[in-house]
């Protein structure tokens, strides 16, 4: 006769039969949203950022791989690909703490390529052309904030 798995008053361990062991950790949801966020911040790169329009019919866009969110793109790479290396494989602390730092770094980068991007249509307002910000600085914001949630369900998972 086979008997259940005993899990500890906590749930944080089972015993085995001899000894208690930690249960393991699925780290998989999370990791899946860390992956979602990063694609759509890196297809929001491939979007229109800011757009300028002139009267005579020319318009201009630029996207933001073109601009100081290649960044943001570059490091959204990196935060899918220390998802898969290291959150997957060793769902540990140290692990979750370097996933949600690089989550808020894409986030401050963010800002700081939306401020550049917003101060740069401040200071070229003329009267012959006008610019706009394009769709791809809202699909990335979009994206990021996406990884910020899958870096801290990561660390919520991981500290209870």
């Amino acid at each position: 006769m086979s008997q259940q798995p005993q899990i500890s008053e906590d749930g944080r361990y089972y015993w085995d039969g001899t000894q208690w062991l930690p249960r393991p950790v699925s780290m998989l949801v999370p990791a899946a949203i860390v992956f979602v966020g990063s694609v759509v911040a890196v297809l929001g790169e491939l979007l229109p950022w800011v757009t300028a329009s002139s009267q005579f019919g020319v318009t201009v866009s630029l996207a933001g791989w073109q601009t100081d969110g290649i960044w943001l793109g570059g490091l959204a790479v990196l935060t899918a690909g220390f998802t898969g290396f290291g959150l997957l494989r060793d769902p540990s602390k140290f692990v979750a703490a370097i996933l949600g730092l690089l989550a808020v770094a894409e986030l401050v980068l963010l800002v700081w390529v939306g401020s550049e991007v917003g101060t740069a249509l401040k200071l070229t307002q003329v009267d012959l052309y006008t610019e706009q910000v394009g769709p791809g600085i809202f699909v990335s914001g979009a994206g990021v904030v996406v990884t910020l949630i899958g870096g801290i369900v990561a660390g919520v998972k991981v500290l209870l």
